[in-house]
């Protein structure tokens, strides 16, 4: 993310997202499970892993819907 065109901003959007499900889930242990539940982690590192994959979501979908001038896409060599 760093380095990167917007990076601030997905970094943000990361830490945000990341930081709200942890919140959430340590005061409500009823809340759903979008990416399934690791039985060979303990819940903390379930918590973890999910709310990983929630930042990514956010960023990516931030991504897709930001114009060109907010984010760069690296070039693919051939």
């Amino acid at each position: 993310m760093g380095g990167h065109s917007a990076g601030e901003v997905a970094s943000r959007l990361a830490i945000e997202a990341v930081s709200a499900f942890i919140e959430r889930s340590a005061e409500d242990t009823d809340f759903s499970w979008p990416y399934g539940l690791d039985e060979t982690l303990s819940f903390d590192s379930n918590r973890l892993r999910t709310a990983i994959h929630l930042a990514n979501r956010r960023v990516r979908a931030a991504e897709s819907t930001t114009t060109t001038a907010g984010w760069a896409r690296p070039s693919s060599a051939s």
